[in-house]
C-alpha cells in the first residue's frame, strides 16, 4: 500500500495504538518506501528489511522467500500483512491479513480476477488465521471466493475511526469562509484522485441547483488540479458560475477538518476504496453529507454498508447530475432536515472510536495467536 493511502495510515496507527497499550513490538517489513514517522510510537519499532527486487517476480519473491527468512531470523509471535495476501505457507506463524484491495472487484461489478490471482486468493483465505476486512459486503465476496463456509469465523471486519474534532466556533467559521468562499456559505468536495468526467458531472449538478435556487453558495473543490486537464480547463474557463467554484491545493488533514467544519455541508459523490474517514470527520464537526449510493461503502463494517443507515446522510444517484443537484437543494430548503442529519451524524460518528478499531483489531490477534501474551509477543508486520 502506498504511504498515502488511507488504509495503509489507519491499520499503522492500529499498530501504533496496540504497541502503546499492550507493549507489542512490531518489526517492520516494508516492501516500499516508508516515512520515518510511521515508525514512531510508544513502543520501540524496528525495520527490518524492504522489498529488493520490483516487479510480479519482486512481488512472488517478496512474499514466498524475503518474508520466509526473516521470520525465521527473528521467530515473532504473529506475522501480519497487509497486501491481500498471506506469505508462503512453510511459515509455522500464525498469519493474520488485511484484504484492502480484493474487495473493490466485488464493489465496482468488475471481474478483474485472473485463474492465478484467484488461486492464491483462496490459498490465502483458508490458510490465514485471521482475516481482516472493512465492510460486510467485502466478507460476502471473500466468501465466495473461498467456497468454504468455515473462512467466515476468521474474517473480522474492523470499524474505521477518526480523530476527535469538534464543531469550529462561529469567528472561526467566518474566518474560513472568508478565506475559502469570498464569505458566503459553501458547499465542500474532495476531487483528489477524481476524473474529469465526474468533476464534469459535480459542476453540472452544481449549475442545476444555481439555476433553481438563485442563492449565493459556493462550491470549494479540495485537491487535484483543473490546468492539468485541457478538457476540463476549457470547460471551467465558460462555466457560467466559474465565479461561485474555489479549487483549493491538497490540504494537509488538519486544515481539512478546518474547512469542512466551517462548510454548510460536505458533498462526497465519487465513488471510492477508502475508509470514509472524511464523512466520519464531516459527522464529529456538525456537518451534514451528501453522497451516492455507490460511494463510500466501507464505512459501516460492521454492521451494514453505508446505503443502509437512514437518517444520517443525504443520498444521489451516481453519475446523475440531477439526482446530486435535488439533494443539494433539498439540503439547502430544509433547515429542519439539515438539523436532523447533524444531530444523526453527531450521535454515529462517536461510536467509530480508535478504541473501538484497536479493540477490534486486537482481538484479532488474539484469536490468531490463541491467546500469546501480549506483553511478551513480537510481532512482524509486513506494510
Amino acid at each position: 500500500m502506498g504511504a498515502d493511502n488511507e488504509k495503509s495510515r489507519f491499520i499503522i496507527s492500529c499498530a501504533n495504538i496496540l504497541s502503546g497499550e499492550q507493549g507489542i513490538e512490531w518489526l517492520f517489513l516494508a516492501d516500499g518506501a516508508r516515512p520515518a514517522e510511521w515508525l514512531s510510537g510508544p513502543s520501540k519499532h524496528r525495520l527490518l528489511t524492504r522489498r529488493i527486487f520490483p516487479g510480479k517476480a519482486g512481488w512472488k519473491i517478496w512474499y514466498d522467500w524475503q518474508i520466509p527468512l526473516a521470520v525465521k531470523k527473528y521467530k515473532p509471535d504473529l506475522v501480519m500483512t497487509t497486501g491481500d495476501l498471506i506469505a508462503a505457507d512453510r511459515i509455522k506463524v500464525p498469519q493474520c491479513v488485511w484484504m484492502t484491495e480484493r474487495g473493490k472487484d466485488n464493489r465496482r461489478g468488475k471481474k478483474r480476477i485472473t485463474p492465478a490471482d484467484a488461486k492464491r486468493l483462496a490459498a490465502t483465505l483458508q490458510s490465514a488465521q485471521v482475516i481482516f476486512s472493512f465492510s460486510e459486503k467485502e466478507k460476502e465476496f471473500f466468501l465466495r471466493q473461498a467456497a468454504d463456509p468455515k473462512v467466515a469465523g476468521k474474517i473480522l471486519i474492523v470499524s474505521p475511526a477518526a480523530d476527535e474534532v469538534f464543531p469550529l466556533p462561529s469567528g472561526q467559521k467566518e474566518n474560513l469562509k472568508e478565506r475559502y468562499a469570498e464569505g458566503k456559505e459553501y458547499f465542500l468536495t474532495a476531487v483528489s484522485g477524481a476524473g474529469p468526467a465526474e468533476v464534469v458531472d459535480l459542476l453540472k449538478a452544481f449549475s442545476l441547483f444555481k439555476k433553481r435556487q438563485r442563492s449565493n453558495m459556493q462550491l470549494v473543490l479540495a485537491g487535484g488540479n483543473p490546468a492539468l486537464d485541457k478538457d476540463l480547463g476549457s470547460r471551467l474557463a465558460t462555466y457560467k458560475h466559474r465565479q461561485d467554484i474555489h479549487w483549493t491545493r491538497h490540504l494537509p488533514e488538519q486544515e481539512w477538518g478546518l474547512l469542512a467544519g466551517a462548510s454548510y455541508a460536505i458533498v462526497a459523490p465519487f465513488e471510492r476504496d477508502e475508509l470514509g474517514i472524511p464523512v466520519l470527520n464531516a459527522w464529529k464537526t456538525g456537518v451534514p453529507v451528501i453522497t451516492t449510493t455507490a460511494g463510500t461503502v466501507s464505512l459501516t463494517a460492521g454492521t451494514a454498508s453505508l446505503p443502509d443507515i437512514t437518517g444520517a446522510v443525504l443520498y444521489a444517484q451516481p453519475g446523475d447530475p440531477a439526482s446530486l443537484a435535488g439533494q443539494l437543494m433539498l439540503i439547502y430548503k430544509d433547515e429542519g432536515l439539515r438539523s436532523s442529519l447533524i444531530g444523526k451524524g453527531t450521535i454515529l460518528g462517536e461510536t467509530f472510536s480508535w478504541e473501538r478499531s484497536a479493540g477490534e483489531v486486537r482481538a484479532g490477534i488474539m484469536q490468531a495467536t490463541k491467546g500469546v501474551p501480549a506483553k511478551s509477543s513480537k510481532s512482524v508486520i509486513n506494510t
